[in-house]
């Protein structure tokens, strides 16, 4: 049977990928990567939703404010000490 992994978080979110503003990654504190600004608005919907997710994780995992980077294979840069995932579909996005 499925069972509770000690020590895993699960932050999760509703999200309107036609609602994104200008200066909405500014208003949350997030720098919008390079990739990112080229990409589509639905495309920053789902960066900017799953980062917050990953955000309040870290939060509630230790208190770190911490946003994971993205790497070169555009996978999240967590802390060495964290192993986590960040994902999104069809207006949710959630972080573990």
């Amino acid at each position: 049977m499925p069972q509770a992994l000690p020590g895993a978080l699960l932050v999760s979110g509703h999200f309107d990928p036609l609602k994104l503003v200008d200066g909405d990654f500014q208003r949350c504190e997030l720098q919008m990567p390079a990739s990112i600004q080229r990409s589509v608005a639905k495309r920053q919907t789902e960066f900017l939703a799953g980062r917050l997710c990953a955000r309040e994780a870290m939060r509630q995992l230790d208190g770190r404010l911490h946003v994971p980077a993205v790497g070169e294979d555009r996978a999240p840069i967590w802390p060495a000490d964290v192993c986590g995932s960040i994902t999104h579909s069809t207006g949710w996005a959630a972080a573990a």
